[in-house]
C-alpha cells in the first residue's frame, strides 16, 4: 500500500451554537489517522495528522502516504475540531503488487 485517499467534506465552520465560546479558536481542523495492520488488535504508536484545510477550503485533497504491506488493515479516524458536520464520501487505497 502506498497511500490512503479520502474524499471528505473539508473547510467547514465550527458550529457556534454548540461551541459558542471556542469557535473562533478552531480555524484549521486536522484529522488523526491511526493505522492497524493486524485487523485492529494493535495500532501504530505514532498517528498521522492530516490538515483538512481552513474555513472555505472545500476542495483540499486528503491523502495519507503509508508504505506498508498488510493483510488486514484497519484505519481509525479522529477529528480535532468540533466542526458543524463532517462527512467521508469515499475512501480508496492505492495498492501496488509486490514483485516476485
Amino acid at each position: 500500500m502506498s497511500k490512503l485517499i479520502l474524499n471528505v467534506e473539508t473547510g467547514l465552520p465550527v458550529d457556534p451554537v454548540r461551541w459558542p465560546t471556542t469557535h473562533a479558536s478552531y480555524s484549521n481542523p486536522k484529522l488523526m489517522v491511526e493505522c492497524s495492520f493486524d485487523g485492529g488488535y494493535t495500532f501504530q504508536s505514532r498517528p498521522i495528522w492530516v490538515d483538512l484545510g481552513t474555513l472555505g477550503d472545500f476542495t483540499k485533497p486528503v491523502e495519507v502516504h503509508i508504505m506498508k504491506q498488510f493483510k488486514r488493515a484497519v484505519f481509525r479516524l479522529k477529528l480535532t475540531d468540533p466542526v458543524d458536520r463532517f462527512a467521508i464520501y469515499s475512501a480508496a487505497i492505492d495498492i501496488r503488487e509486490v514483485g516476485q
